[in-house]
C-alpha cells in the first residue's frame, strides 16, 4: 500500500511538473519561460512531498497491532489515519458536509433511514457491517459505490475505525 500511495504521488507530481513546462513553452514570451514553469515545478513538488508523508504515517495501517485497539483517543487516532489512507474521506466528509457517501460528522448513533426503507442506529454492529460489507444496507439518497473491505481489514482496525466515527460527535 505505501508504495502505490509512493509512486502514484510522484507520477502525479511529475505530471504537473511536465504539463506546466509544456504550457510555458507554448504560451509564456521568451524572456519569462523560467517563470511560467516554476509555479507548476512547485505543485508538483508538493504533491510528492505530501504523498510521502501519507507513507510514512501509513504504517499504522499496513500493520495492525498485536493487541486489539481499546476505546479511546488511541484507537480513534489509529482510525483516523486509516481512513486517510484508504481514502475514506474522499466521499464521506468529516465536517458534515454532503459528498459522495454520508458525512463521518454524527454518524455515530444517529438513525440511518435505508433504500428499500427500514431504519437503522449507526452503532458498533451497524458500523462494522458496513464497512466490511456496505450493499449490504444501503443510506437513503446514497449510491452503493463503496468498496467492499470485507475481510481486507482486521478486526482492529475496523474497532479503530468505529471508534474514530463514535469520536467525531456533532458540536
Amino acid at each position: 500500500m505505501t508504495s502505490l500511495i509512493l509512486t502514484l504521488s510522484l507520477a502525479i507530481g511529475a505530471a504537473f511538473a511536465l504539463a506546466g513546462a509544456a504550457w510555458a513553452v507554448r504560451k509564456a514570451p521568451s524572456g519569462q519561460l523560467l517563470w511560467a514553469w516554476v509555479p507548476s515545478v512547485i505543485l508538483g513538488a508538493a504533491v510528492v512531498w505530501g504523498g510521502a508523508g501519507q507513507v510514512q504515517g501509513s504504517t499504522a495501517a499496513a500493520s495492525p497491532p498485536a493487541t486489539p485497539p481499546s476505546a479511546g483517543p488511541r484507537s480513534s487516532s489509529k482510525g483516523r489515519i486509516l481512513a486517510r489512507n484508504l481514502g475514506c474521506v474522499g466521499c464521506h466528509s468529516e465536517d458534515g458536509s454532503r459528498r459522495i457517501g454520508p458525512t463521518f460528522l454524527g454518524i455515530f448513533g444517529a438513525a440511518r433511514e435505508l433504500e428499500g426503507g427500514g431504519v437503522v442506529e449507526a452503532n458498533e454492529d451497524y458500523l462494522s457491517r458496513s464497512i466490511r460489507r456496505p450493499r449490504a444496507e444501503i443510506v437513503r439518497g446514497f449510491p452503493a459505490t463503496m468498496p467492499e473491505y470485507g475481510e481486507r481489514l482486521s478486526d482492529a482496525e475496523v474497532r479503530a475505525l468505529v471508534a474514530y466515527l463514535r469520536d467525531l460527535r456533532s458540536p
